[in-house]
């Protein structure tokens, strides 16, 4: 299907995918979007520069139930990480406080 689109395709994978991480860049896409149940680091280390990683920041438990400060602090983890584009890792949740959601920009900023 990959090779029919003309789009950048974006894979998912619910929950811990570090032990399929070595696998991802071989179905198609170009980025890879992964769940914050990955550690940003060993997710790096293993793509390296093959395929995009973007997400990581937990949607529960950081962008739910915490503040900006959490927010910043995983923001600059997974870019020092050096994650290629920072994101929730899934859906967020529909209560989300604008402010958390606003953080992951102004933490990327510097």
């Amino acid at each position: 299907m990959a090779e029919r689109l003309d789009v950048t395709l974006i894979l998912h994978i619910c929950g811990d995918s570090i032990d399929r991480m070595d696998y991802v860049d071989t179905k198609g896409a170009a980025i890879f979007h992964f769940d914050s149940k990955s550690v940003p680091e060993q997710a790096k280390a293993i793509v390296g520069d093959r395929i995009g990683l973007v997400g990581n920041i937990d949607n529960e438990q950081t962008m739910y139930a915490r503040g900006p400060e959490v927010v910043r602090s995983e923001v600059r983890a997974c870019l020092d990480a050096g994650i290629d584009m920072i994101a929730p890792g899934y859906a967020i949740p529909q209560a989300t406080r604008l402010e958390n959601l606003v953080e992951i920009s102004r933490a990327g900023e510097g």
